[in-house]
């Protein structure tokens, strides 16, 4: 469903299939019509705290910062320049709050499939857009997660993912590789992307390693199987 005001500035649309909100007013600014009252990035947080419960967001349910019970907000904003004789005139926009959803302590690896949102806050504390993908979900089954020893079997039968590498890498020939050295791992779920959302949740392990290429290190992160599909339970 989609809503628009009378003048064009407001959207609203609605998707019960993705479980998706998008929001976005269109405020014009100008040098002459600054932006005004914008809130701290301790007030924007104070402020998305305040209405996730309001759109149905529980706030147990939001991915934590590394070792702690707090949600992990990522605050960001929009900057710009604009030069009238015979002054430079600086002004930010909006502020923005993000945030990934997290189950059973696990945080969503995916973009606008149920496990994530993006507000932002404009003149005087407003609420300007709001990108919110927040699907209902229900147990379906259970595994058991797969031990060290049968991780390490999944790298080596070519079943893991690598990740990206740097600018400059050389890349990695894994026919030649020396050594893969993992630092850390945690686990980690997909639910597919906007053009292919998935039906169920799929858990991976993400994996932090080294890899000695033969001529080098390349620290690269590696995605692997981490459930026994062998062992469901109902």
């Amino acid at each position: 469903m989609e809503f628009k005001s009378m003048d064009g500035t407001r959207r609203l649309r609605i998707s019960y299939v993705m479980g998706m909100i998008n929001y976005e007013a269109k405020i014009p600014f100008s040098p002459t019509n600054l932006v005004k009252g914008l809130p701290t990035e301790q007030n924007a947080i104070v402020l998305m705290k305040n209405l996730l419960p309001k759109i149905g967001v529980n706030l147990a349910d939001l991915d934590k910062k590394t070792n702690k019970s707090e949600p992990d907000f990522h605050v960001s904003d929009s900057e710009w320049m604009t030069f009238v004789k015979p002054i430079t005139i600086t002004n930010t926009e909006w502020r923005g709050v993000s945030f990934r959803r997290a189950v059973d302590g696990i945080s969503f690896s995916s973009i606008g499939t149920g496990g994530d949102g993006d507000i932002r806050f404009g003149d005087h504390g407003k609420i300007i857009k709001i990108d919110l993908s927040w699907r209902d979900m229900e147990r379906e089954k259970l595994y058991l997660t797969l031990a060290p020893a049968m991780v390490i079997e999944s790298l080596r039968e070519g079943k893991a993912v690598q990740g990206l590498l740097m600018m400059n890498s050389r890349g990695i020939d894994w026919r030649t590789v020396k050594s893969v050295t993992v630092n850390q791992a945690w686990p980690c779920y997909y639910a597919g992307d906007r053009i292919q959302p998935s039906d169920s949740l799929e858990p991976f392990a993400v994996l932090d390693t080294v890899v000695d290429t033969g001529y080098g290190n390349v620290r690269v992160e590696i995605d692997c199987p981490i459930i026994d599909e062998t062992t469901v339970r109902k």
